[in-house]
């Protein structure tokens, strides 16, 4: 995620991908930011032969900017 420009940040920390177990927590301020997280995910998936489980996988949205039409993609699978 180092090439990435994707700011969410804590007191200078990175925290827009926390880990857990087999769990990936992505956070984002914009619909853009968080795609380009899932995108830097599947690629990263792609290249270590990792495969992601979109019927695990769900999006959420919070804020006054929320955008219905707004669709995330793993690769070719929209995440609901």
């Amino acid at each position: 995620m180092t090439n990435s420009k994707i700011q969410a940040t804590e007191s200078n920390v990175f925290a827009g991908c926390i880990l857990y177990a087999d769990g990936i927590l992505l956070l984002s301020s914009s619909y853009s930011g968080l795609q380009e997280l899932v995108n830097i995910c599947y690629d990263y998936g792609l290249c270590w032969d990792i495969k992601f489980n979109s019927a695990k996988s769900h999006c959420i949205s919070f804020g006054e900017c929320y955008s219905p039409g707004f669709i995330v993609l793993l690769g070719d699978l929209t995440l609901n």
